[in-house]
């Protein structure tokens, strides 16, 4: 409604009022009082003498006369009727006048109503802005959030694809290492077939010093032989000693992740928890209460206790991936130790020159791998399903920051359908 109206209408009423106080008040006078004005009376006092004195007149003037009153009495008649008309719109301009001044009544009522009506409506509009500054501050905070939460998910995934470099790498290098040490190892092997066969050779020539003599140099060159490659796979167990610190070191370095995700997860909720609940809308409009409730589902709902449960299942994952790896420390430090002994035997030969070896080949000592077979695919598995539990605990996270989205989308469609249902009816209250 235009501000002008108001004005128009005062000025309506004024006019009205100046028209009303023109008419002067009228009493109004029945039929019977038409006979009453002084100038009918005198005239009908005089037609009666008229008529009293036709008797004296001469009998051929008589016939004019009597014309002459009846013509006198017929005006007197139509001046009564005229009158009587005059009386009956008098009449009727007092009921007239009447009606305008309740009319002026009623539409004073009606300009007070309307001015407490525009009054209610500003206030209305007032606390429909307020209301909508306040919705619009709350829809900015929440994608606020949700763009801080994007960012979070998109550090995780690049943290989570350089762990999978990392660990393919890790693969790659174990391979190597495993296809080295195979290599190295059948030669061993090859190589200690030839020491046995050697030693059965020199076990059958043992009476003749020289040819034993010979054959210990070349167990002596054997022997520097030996070293040489022991070394070099002691070399190569410090260097996967540190590659299993690095694998153990990255281990921890997740569970803190895991740890401070959770922890960002519960600060989000207490955030949440910790806001007023802004979300009523308190409009006095006298219309229909919608069926649709608006603002009935939290925004952001998330199980935290659901989230502690995962992150201790990732604990418990991690304290069994930690066992396996000092299972097959163990096993690599008992591989050190049978290695040092076999070190030790063959740096201390205790052969007699003057008896015959009766060694049969099943009690000689067997040739031992350094490093367990089964416990480097265990811990590669081990480390696969780490990284599979991880993308899945991501891969969760991000559906429910999308739910949680797609819910604030959701309300924020609501809020302008309800704000528009208000204006609709805001409207429809000013005409």
């Amino acid at each position: 409604m235009s501000s002008s109206s108001p004005t128009k209408k005062r000025i309506r009423i004024t006019e009205v009022e100046e028209d009303d106080s023109s008419f002067s008040p009228h009493i109004p006078r029945s039929k019977e009082d038409c006979s009453s004005h002084p100038f009918i009376q005198d005239q009908l006092q005089a037609l009666q003498m008229a008529k009293n004195l036709l008797n004296f007149v001469d009998t051929t003037a008589q016939p004019t006369v009597s014309a002459f009153l009846d013509r006198w009495e017929k005006c007197l008649s139509s001046l009564q009727h005229l009158q009587a008309k005059y009386q009956e719109l008098d009449h009727n301009q007092s009921i007239i006048q009447v009606q305008l001044k309740r009319a002026h009544e009623k539409n004073v009522n009606l300009f007070h109503a309307l001015t407490k009506k525009d009054e209610t409506v500003n206030q209305l509009r007032n606390q429909l802005e307020r209301e909508k500054e306040e919705h619009r501050n709350e829809m900015y905070k929440l994608s606020n959030s949700a763009i801080q939460q994007d960012k979070t998910i998109t550090i995780l995934e690049e943290q989570l694809y350089q762990e999978e470099q990392i660990n393919s790498q890790m693969r790659e290098d174990i391979n190597n290492i495993q296809a080295e040490f195979n290599k190295k190892r059948d030669k061993l092997v090859e190589e200690m077939k030839e020491s046995k066969a050697r030693e059965l050779h020199l076990e059958s020539s043992l009476k003749d010093r020289d040819s034993i003599i010979d054959s210990l140099e070349q167990q002596l060159q054997f022997k520097s032989s030996l070293e040489q490659e022991i070394s070099t796979l002691q070399e190569t167990i410090c260097e996967k000693d540190s590659t299993i610190q690095s694998l153990q070191q990255e281990v921890i370095t997740e569970k803190d992740n895991i740890s401070a995700a959770v922890q960002q997860l519960k600060d989000f909720r207490a955030n949440k928890a910790s806001e007023p609940n802004q979300h009523q809308c308190l409009v006095m409009v006298p219309i229909k209460k919608p069926v649709n409730q608006y603002f009935t589902r939290p925004i952001g709902h998330i199980s935290v206790t659901h989230l502690l449960e995962e992150h201790q299942a990732q604990q418990r994952k991690l304290v069994e991936v930690t066992r396996c790896l000092e299972r097959s420390d163990a096993q690599l430090s008992q591989s050190r130790a049978e290695n040092a002994e076999l070190r030790q035997q063959i740096s201390n030969p205790t052969i007699d020159m003057n008896t015959r070896s009766e060694v049969s080949n099943e009690q000689r000592p067997k040739a031992k791998s350094t490093i367990d077979e089964e416990a480097w695919p265990k811990r590669v598995k081990a480390l696969e399903e780490v990284n599979t539990e991880m993308r899945s605990y991501i891969d969760t996270q991000r559906s429910k920051y999308q739910v949680i989205r797609n819910d604030v989308e959701l309300e924020n469609n609501n809020l302008r359908r309800e704000i528009w249902d208000l204006k609709t009816v805001i409207a429809k209250a000013c005409l």
